[in-house]
């Protein structure tokens, strides 16, 4: 009995150690891991952006993200590590914005299985575009026109995303700023000031900003628009523009005071000014003042005794005037943008003035660019010189020498009472009479002339021309009759009863009541 407990140990024992290595090897055996052939390469744009990445895992997996912007989405939420089953999968990938940069990035992607590790995926992120906050293709920066000149002005607030520099070949020709080449950071704010240059601001203008980064010379661009001078804008270098004083001789000129206590220095023609109006587009126009009141000179009328150059950019330039051998003259410049001259004003400046002609409506004068008198000789405008025998002085007085010419003087000619003056000399004496009018009032032609008394309407027989000196014209005869000489002025372009002299001739005086 003993002997068979023994022999059954002993089988169970061959038995045991028979069936036990065929256990252990069941149990223990290791599946190979199965990589996919090749790495897949994906390439994302911006952050939020995603990807599939497929493949098929023979075991249990993980994937791992070698940066940390490189993700996996799970119901969990995002994750730089995503485990899985054996099976076919999909896996999605998502890029973030972290250490977003402005190179292109790439992280891999490695599936472990087995304890082995590979890659199977490359992920580039596209580099970070460099922009200017508030700017773009769509969004310009726009400066407004403002009077003045040299001050339309602007300030870009500039909040950019990258180290930025601002050089001379990233502005328009037509803007200024100062200092440059200008840098600055990512992320701090800064001002820019700039001026629209003088030339330029008359009309619309378009550019562009072009600021480079500085690492990698990027740029980053953007439209810059300027909206120009509107219709009616105006504007003048010269400031005051009104008491200008011409000297005599006519070759210098001094800035218009406040008081005549003050006067200011004179300086030597020529006197350049410079003016703005829309595109350049603007009429000057020249003014005189006579009897008639504000007129524009012209060489018929003998009262253009100064010129403008225009080189139609808005540079005038005034040289010196005619020497003043008259009264002191009064002028002005005005300049108009076309806009008011020709609809407002319909293209004739007398609808810029007062009903009298002899004033400059207020409306208007923001157009004057200046307004001047020149000086004129102290005796001129006054009185009467005459010359007996052609050498020898003659006092005149003033009056009609109580020959009721008077009336007739004031009444049908329009002459102003103290401009009536009269001699005495005796019959047939031989005068020369100089009225001390400038060329351009009268010019020495007799029949611009009226002589004549109550009862005679033409006197002028014998009458002659005569030159006083370089600068004026006279009359010369032998009147035998008491009369009068009606003398004109024509600097305003209209021929106008200005001074008149009675001649008494042997003292007779004529009593009739007029």
């Amino acid at each position: 009995m003993k002997n068979m407990k023994r022999l059954v140990g002993t089988w169970l024992m061959v038995c045991g150690m028979i069936l036990l290595p065929a256990c252990s090897d069941d149990d223990n055996k290791v599946v190979a891991p199965v990589f996919p052939e090749n790495v897949e390469e994906i390439a994302l744009e911006s952050p939020g952006e995603k990807a599939i990445l497929a493949f098929n895992a023979n075991t249990e997996w993980t994937l791992t993200s070698s940066k940390l912007w490189c993700q996996f989405v799970s119901k969990d939420g995002n994750k730089a590590m995503l485990v899985g089953a054996p099976g076919k999968q999909q896996v999605e990938l998502v890029i973030t914005d972290d250490i977003w940069d402005f190179e292109v990035a790439t992280a891999e992607v490695s599936l472990n299985m087995g304890g082995i590790s590979q890659v199977v995926a490359r992920v580039s992120r596209a580099p970070r575009n460099i922009q200017i906050e508030g700017y773009n293709e769509n969004t310009p920066f726009k400066i407004n026109y403002s009077a003045g000149l040299g001050e339309s002005s602007a300030i870009l607030e500039l909040d950019a995303n990258f180290d930025w520099e601002l050089n001379q070949k990233g502005i328009p020709e037509w803007l200024e700023i100062k200092d440059l080449p200008l840098k600055g950071h990512a992320g701090r704010k800064v001002e820019i000031k700039m001026e629209v240059k003088s030339e330029a601001k008359v009309s619309k203008q378009e550019g562009r900003f072009t600021f480079l980064q500085q690492k990698t010379g990027k740029a980053c661009s953007f439209p810059v628009l300027f909206s120009g001078m509107g219709a009616e804008d105006f504007e003048t270098s010269l400031t005051p523009v009104w008491n200008w004083t011409v000297s005599e001789g006519g070759t210098q000129y001094a800035a218009g005071s406040i008081t005549e206590d003050n006067p200011t220095e004179m300086n030597d023609f020529p006197l350049n000014i410079q003016v703005a109006a829309k595109d350049n587009q603007y009429k000057v126009v020249r003014l005189v003042k006579g009897q008639m009141g504000l007129v524009e000179p012209d060489p018929w009328s003998g009262n253009e005794f100064f010129k403008i150059e225009d080189d139609g950019k808005g540079h005038l330039t005034i040289g010196a005037f005619e020497k003043n051998t008259g009264k002191e003259r009064e002028g002005y410049i005005l300049v108009f943008p076309n806009e008011v001259y020709e609809k407002k004003l319909q293209g004739n400046v007398d609808n810029a003035l007062s009903d009298d002609l002899m004033d400059i409506n207020s409306e208007y004068e923001q157009y004057i660019i200046w307004n001047f008198k020149q000086e004129g000789s102290a005796e001129s405008g006054t009185g009467f010189e005459v010359l007996l025998s052609g050498y020898e002085p003659v006092g005149c007085k003033k009056g009609d020498g109580g020959t009721n010419f008077k009336n007739i003087l004031i009444g049908e000619y329009s002459v102003p009472e103290e401009n009536i003056y009269s001699v005495d000399i005796e019959s047939g004496s031989y005068i020369q009479i100089s009225p001390k009018l400038t060329p351009e009032q009268w010019g020495g032609d007799l029949k611009d002339l009226t002589f004549a008394s109550d009862k005679e309407p033409d006197l002028s027989e014998g009458w002659e021309p005569a030159v006083a000196s370089d600068h004026c014209f006279a009359v010369s005869g032998s009147p035998s009759k008491t009369m009068y000489i009606v003398f004109i002025d024509k600097s305003s372009g209209v021929p106008l009863p200005v001074k008149a002299l009675v001649i008494v001739v042997d003292g007779s005086r004529t009593q009739k009541k007029l």
